[in-house]
């Protein structure tokens, strides 16, 4: 039994001993760090599109579908169900995920547009 708790403790320290190493330190391989993002032109014309995807994205769907509730293009009737009744009466909560989602998609696109210009002077035009 003593030689079976001895293999175990040596099995898992060597496991400790092994998971340690710098490859704690990588960055993550979907993101690029900021610092690498604005170097070159082709860098800012991959921004621009992002930018435009995140703008073409942002004035439909679901961005829209608020104000349309709350503005005259919707009539409120006995049969409607209370469908979006919220947004209809102007009612706002945080935890309504129509408007949560909305302003979480403006702020997003808001700070990358302000990432872009604070970093695009840095790129190099030779």
């Amino acid at each position: 039994m003593k030689y079976i708790n001895k293999l175990i403790i040596l099995a898992l320290s060597a496991t400790l001993l092994v998971s340690c190493s710098k490859k704690l330190e990588l960055f993550p391989y979907s993101n690029i760090a900021t610092g690498q993002a604005f170097q070159t032109i082709t860098d800012a014309g991959y921004w621009n599109t992002g930018m435009y995807s995140t703008f073409k994205g942002n004035v439909y769907g679901i961005f829209m579908f608020s104000t349309d509730v709350q503005s005259d293009l919707l009539n409120a009737s006995l049969e409607y169900g209370n469908r979006n009744g919220a947004p209809h009466r102007w009612d706002f909560n945080d935890d309504d995920y129509t408007i949560r989602d909305t302003w979480a998609g403006y702020y997003s696109a808001m700070k990358n547009i302000n990432m872009f210009l604070t970093n695009a002077p840095k790129i190099s035009t030779a």
